[in-house]
């Protein structure tokens, strides 16, 4: 129908994400989180707090893990679709020894940094879900093809089941950095 059929509790669902093409690096969203969200600043920031809260509210939407509660030690999927507090979100981005429960160099800890850049890029509109990628590993061999929601959903699969963790990191690693 060329009109929205909802019901009265879900409505019509989140709008469909544009499709950007210009990712942002891991160290613009680390930036912007701590800036804005922990620290309140407002002057030399490239986004605002009700953009970072909406693409929090965006990825939580959609993801399987980047919900309130996620376990940094053993990410489980989950289904209460609420945003990442800003504590949680800052914590996982910037992977802080002393702030971090548990070993900060790993590769899930790695994996889950990286992707939640993706999701922000993904949430804030700066790169869209339909978009068609091909990602190589270091000797040019294919590592994904497909579109970027595949993506980052495979990624999600890999750190939900114990696969390839570096795997996991390189998908969101390639996508950030364009």
């Amino acid at each position: 129908t060329p009109f929205c059929i909802s019901d009265s509790e879900n409505g019509c669902g989140p709008p469909e994400w544009p499709e950007g093409s210009c990712p942002r690096t891991i160290g613009y969203w680390k930036n912007n989180v701590q800036k804005v969200l922990i620290n309140n600043k407002t002057n030399g920031v490239q986004e605002s707090r009700e953009t970072l809260e909406a693409a929090l509210d965006n990825v939580a939407a959609k993801s399987r893990i980047f919900q309130t509660g996620i376990d940094l030690q053993n990410p489980v999927e989950l289904d209460n679709h609420t945003r990442l507090t800003d504590e949680e979100a800052n914590r996982i981005l910037q992977r802080k020894a002393n702030d971090y429960p548990g070993d900060n160099t790993t590769m899930l800890a790695r994996a889950l940094q990286q992707n939640l850049a993706t999701w922000l890029n993904l949430g804030s509109g700066k790169i869209g879900q339909h978009t068609y990628i091909t990602l190589k590993d270091e000797n040019g061999n294919a590592l994904f093809e497909g579109t970027v929601m595949a993506a980052l959903l495979e990624a999600e699969d890999i750190i939900l089941n114990g696969g390839d963790l570096e795997r996991a990191k390189e998908i969101g690693d390639q996508i950030n950095n364009g």
